[in-house]
């Protein structure tokens, strides 16, 4: 048959896989073929060993069981030899196998151990948080957020008297230029020179004084709130939590 040559050249130059393609092709056409049946356990046998997953190794014995059970029985010496190779096969597959098992088992050991450790840390968090505590953190958290919300009103009220100091200061520049005054900033040019000259530095008082406070507050109260934030955040898993004898329940 055409494609169990196809495979057995492609075996030999190494490509197990394209190699058991042809052969699964003519296993399709040909299902009873000994020689086919033999070609598949070595193909899938080949994957396997070249980091092919157990699957192949199954199916390599599989097609071996398969290839035994249509040999002639008069063929005394071909049948020891595959019943060996059932048996290597069988053994192969049972180390892989209890490989496999032992590391699942250890990845569920670790997934329990990170449980029970998580469990542990709820429960040690819940034990440091009774109500009483749980309560003054709340009124903590409620005093930073009315404390934040003031410093921002106040921030942004010292804002408006920068504001107003900016534009004191403009009035104060466009009154001095109305005057043909050389400087707004002096009174040496008449009373209302130094009137102008008053009212400029009151604004630019006004705007330095009213950014800077504005700034600071409005910077307090972002603080202040942002503080507040990250405890709710930290402590609200506590509030939540009541310990067990065996475990910790978890009240949403």
């Amino acid at each position: 048959m055409e494609l169990v040559r196809q495979g057995a050249a492609e075996y030999e130059l190494g490509d197990c896989a394209r190699a058991t393609e042809h052969w699964e092709a003519a296993y399709k056409l040909a299902p009873d073929d000994l020689l086919v049946q033999k070609y598949l356990a070595e193909g899938h046998l080949c994957q396997y060993r070249n980091g092919g997953e157990l699957q192949q190794l199954r199916l390599a014995e599989s097609f071996s069981r398969s290839y035994l059970e249509r040999l002639d029985p008069s063929d005394v010496e071909t049948r020891m030899v595959v019943e060996a190779q059932l048996t290597a096969l069988a053994d192969e597959r049972a180390r892989a196998e209890a490989k496999i098992a032992a590391r699942e088992r250890a990845l569920n050991a670790a997934e329990e151990a990170a449980r029970r450790e998580e469990a542990a840390r709820l429960v040690r968090l819940a034990a440091d948080s009774t109500p009483e505590q749980l309560a003054a953190r709340r009124e903590r958290q409620r005093a930073l957020n009315i404390s934040g919300g003031v410093l921002i009103g106040l921030g942004a009220a010292s804002l408006a008297v920068m504001a107003g100091g900016l534009a004191l200061g403009v009035q104060a520049n466009r009154e001095a230029e109305e005057a043909g005054l050389s400087d707004p900033m002096s009174p040496d040019d008449g009373v209302d020179a130094a009137a102008i000259a008053r009212k400029g530095v009151t604004g630019d008082r006004m705007a330095w004084s009213g950014g800077v406070i504005g700034g600071v507050l409005i910077l307090g109260g972002v603080t202040a709130l942002i503080v507040a934030a990250a405890e709710q955040k930290r402590y609200a898993a506590r509030a939540r939590l009541r310990p067990r004898l065996n475990g910790v329940v978890l009240r949403f």
